[in-house]
């Protein structure tokens, strides 16, 4: 009995994860793309973009592919040094970013097969 009561508490705890992080993560990613587009139509809007970042990345770090988070680390990172000509299409290509990241995350047949 006490084995079925902890496999029913586990269960519980996973699924309760699993839908907070099917949930959360993509608003989280929404708001991002959002402070991304702000940031291509002004440049003083960049910083905001970056803290926001930075204050949210633990958040996708925990549950989803590094490698999509190193490509938005450097597009974001790039997005200081770029010239007017290039620096809106980094903004917007940066916010297609969180969309895909938004799409990584969430919970679909064809992310878990």
């Amino acid at each position: 009995m006490k084995r079925g009561t902890a496999a029913i508490i586990i269960m519980t705890v996973i699924l309760c994860i699993g839908l907070t992080v099917n949930f959360a993560l993509p608003d989280k990613a929404h708001t991002l793309y959002t402070y991304a587009l702000t940031a291509a139509d002004n440049k003083t809007a960049l910083t905001g973009l970056e803290e926001e970042w930075n204050n949210q990345k633990i958040y996708f770090l925990i549950f989803s592919e590094h490698g999509s988070i190193e490509n938005i680390d450097k597009s974001i990172s790039a997005l200081r040094y770029a010239d007017e000509s290039n620096y809106r299409f980094l903004c917007q290509q940066t916010a297609c970013a969180f969309t895909l990241l938004a799409d990584e995350i969430s919970l679909s047949l064809a992310n878990v097969f």
